[in-house]
C-alpha cells in the first residue's frame, strides 16, 4: 500500500534551490527586521530610553516648581484679601 503523504505531498521532503534562497532571505534581512521592529515597538509602549526619563524627570521639576510658585501666589492673594477686609470694616466704623 503507498503511502498517502507521498501521494499527496510528493515533493514535502524536499526543498528546491527556491525554498533555501527565500529562507536564507528571511533569515538575513526579515527575521532583524521584525525583531527591530518589535524592540522599537516595546520601547514606544515601554515609555522610550534615557531621553523620554531624562524629559520625564524634568517635567517633573517643573510642575512641582509650579506647584510652589501657585501655593506662593495663594498666600499673597489671602494678604491682600485680608487687607480689602480690614479697610472695609475700617471705613465701615
Amino acid at each position: 500500500m503507498p503511502d498517502p503523504m507521498n501521494e499527496l505531498y510528493p515533493y514535502a521532503g524536499m526543498m528546491g534551490g527556491g525554498e533555501i534562497v527565500a529562507l536564507v532571505f528571511f533569515f538575513i534581512f526579515g527575521l532583524p527586521v521584525v525583531c527591530g521592529t518589535m524592540i522599537v515597538l516595546v520601547r514606544i509602549l515601554k515609555g522610550g530610553g534615557k531621553k523620554a526619563r531624562k524629559a520625564t524627570a524634568e517635567e517633573t521639576r517643573a510642575i512641582q516648581i509650579l506647584h510652589a510658585d501657585m501655593e506662593k501666589l495663594e498666600d499673597r492673594i489671602e494678604s491682600l484679601e485680608t487687607i480689602l477686609v480690614h479697610k472695609r470694616t475700617n471705613k465701615e466704623q
